[in-house]
């Protein structure tokens, strides 16, 4: 890209910018086609990323919880989204985390303090 070119790029970081198909090849020296299927990449990529969310991410301790409880959550996080934010369930993602207790602290102390405490 010319020197031209550069300075007639620079603009403020948040205005909006029409252009022609000819213009980002110009500035940029590619062919219209080149520039075209760049755009079309970008788009599609932003695409894709809007079609994996929502993601939850569910945080239990590591204390027996089933694969059918655990599949329950995930089906029921899922319902939730669509029932009060109307999102897709085939992207909403679920992604349940278990901690062991010795990892997981409330109130100063451990989990498995707590469990042994009573509390």
């Amino acid at each position: 890209m010319s020197t031209a070119n550069r300075e007639r790029c620079r603009l403020p970081s948040h205005d909006t910018v029409r252009l022609t198909q000819a213009q980002p090849a110009d500035l940029s020296g590619k062919d219209v086609g080149t520039v075209n299927e760049h755009i079309r990449n970008i788009i599609n990529r932003t695409v894709e990323r809007s079609r994996i969310m929502p993601y939850v991410n569910i945080k239990i301790t590591r204390e027996g919880a089933t694969p059918e409880q655990k599949a329950r959550l995930i089906a029921g996080a899922t319902q939730l989204l669509v029932d009060v934010l109307g999102k897709n369930p085939a992207t909403t993602v679920v992604v349940i985390d278990e901690v062991d207790t010795d990892n997981w602290g409330v109130g100063g102390e451990t989990i498995t303090v707590r469990r042994k405490a009573g509390k």
